[in-house]
């Protein structure tokens, strides 16, 4: 048998959801943005140190930068696993939308008319 209109249930919630979808990655992408900033923040501060490790040793600032670095790199993994997040919402979403998309499309099939069965 044909699914006929019960398709077009399926394709509106693909349809739907297409636009929930955008919005979580445009608040990743801005996650993303800041996640950068606090790297480079990481990257200048451990660049900075490198290139004056004698300076560092001699006067026994190791710990002072050490420390710095620790304190960029907390802040960094901060929006990491934040981006990672909206990463993980996005990948779920992307994987579950046909999914909830057929299954709607089926339910609606089987609701409209007592007789339509869904056999395996």
């Amino acid at each position: 048998a044909v699914l006929g209109p019960a398709t077009l249930v399926g394709m509106v919630s693909m349809f739907l959801l297409v636009p929930l979808v955008k919005m979580v990655v445009e608040k990743m992408m801005s996650v993303r943005k800041q996640r950068a900033v606090h790297t480079d923040r990481r990257v200048d501060t451990t660049t900075a140190m490198l290139q004056a490790i004698r300076f560092c040793k001699l006067n026994h600032y190791e710990q002072k930068f050490l420390d710095r670095v620790i304190d960029a790199r907390r802040k960094e993994m901060k929006w990491v696993k934040k981006e990672l997040r909206y990463m993980g919402l996005t990948l779920a979403m992307a994987v579950l939308t046909p999914v909830v998309a057929s299954a709607l499309t089926f339910i609606t099939y089987a609701l409209i008319n007592g007789g339509n069965v869904l056999t395996p």
